[in-house]
């Protein structure tokens, strides 16, 4: 199998940027910086609002009772 890059980006290595305790335990949010630009959405201010991890069962049954 081959990888294929397009573009001339360079990706830096992740970096730890916060972590927060949750029912399931502890999650660490990473980032990684690309072309000087930093990727990371808004996946703590979420966990936070939620108080869980919100890509778990809760965080998501929560998240789908706030939109309806």
């Amino acid at each position: 199998m081959t990888t294929t890059t397009t573009g001339t980006g360079t990706c830096d290595p992740r970096v730890e940027l916060g972590r927060y305790l949750a029912e399931e335990g502890e999650r660490v949010l990473v980032g990684r910086r690309i072309d000087g630009e930093v990727f990371v959405t808004y996946y703590r201010r979420c966990a936070a609002e939620l108080g869980v991890c919100p890509m778990s069962p809760a965080g998501v049954a929560r998240s789908l009772g706030d939109a309806a």
